[in-house]
């Protein structure tokens, strides 16, 4: 059993059903916190994840949360406060990934991108930041970005994607600025290429990505959920406005 940091804190966690939020939503639960686990759709999964959160002694509950919905978000804060009297640890990690030629995108290709991608990030961001300030006792939010907003990836075409993934870059220091005064932490978490079902279905990319990455490999959830767990701790009390990258060392070269 991993050391119990988050002890007592409430989490929620967007896109939490598979991927990055699975091993996210698990490594809080490990680490002691009690975890809403927020998906745009089913909650087969979701429920899933649930039960797993209970094994490892920690509450949790699952519910319907389309993050580009002001009223939808707005909910998800709301029923984890009731349930539990605060929330301590936002991490906003639901988005999409499509791909597309500048050229030839629709608008709507475009803005369901930048609505998914940041403001569903803003508008998460804005509701916990609001419960944090009102609950008086600081906070953790934590955003799931990209390489994407700081370079540009090939072979794959999407400006959309990496629009929004440098706003998540940039709102997040500037959240992390201006509540500062509230305790509240806001830091950026940037994968590389990781081997998610989503990926997994890329498989003839593979090649083309881990030859690019020093370490020659795709990155684990797992990998990524463990930085977002020290990002949210105490051991982390000094981090905030900052983007932590994970990629194996592909933006290094």
């Amino acid at each position: 059993m991993a050391e119990q940091v988050l002890k007592g804190k409430n989490a929620f966690v967007t896109g939490g059903s598979r991927g990055i939020g699975r091993a996210t939503a698990l490594a809080l639960a490990e680490a002691g916190a009690n975890v809403c686990i927020a998906v745009a759709h089913s909650l087969d999964e979701a429920n899933e994840v649930v039960e797993e959160v209970k094994k490892l002694g920690a509450d949790g509950f699952a519910l319907v949360c389309d993050v580009a919905n002001a009223d939808d978000v707005q909910g998800m804060v709301d029923t984890t406060v009731q349930r539990w009297g605060s929330i301590d640890i936002a991490v906003n990690n639901a988005g999409i990934v499509n791909n597309a030629a500048a050229e030839d995108m629709p608008l709507s290709q475009w803005q369901r991108m930048i609505d998914v991608n940041l403001t569903g990030v803003f508008l998460c961001s804005q509701a916990a930041g609001r419960a944090m300030i009102k609950q008086g006792s600081g906070g953790n939010i934590i955003n799931v970005s990209s390489i994407c907003a700081s370079i540009v990836v090939a072979p794959q075409k999407q400006c959309h994607y990496n629009a929004a993934k440098g706003g998540v870059n940039m709102l997040t220091k500037t959240l992390a600025v201006e509540w500062a005064e509230h305790n509240i932490r806001v830091n950026t978490v940037s994968p590389g290429y990781i081997g998610t079902k989503l990926v997994a279905q890329m498989h003839d990319l593979h090649p083309t990505w881990t030859g690019k990455t020093p370490m020659k490999r795709l990155g684990e959830p797992q990998e990524i959920a463990d930085v977002i767990v020290f990002l949210a701790s105490p051991k982390a009390s000094f981090v905030t406005g900052s983007e932590w990258v994970a990629d194996g060392g592909y933006v290094a070269l």
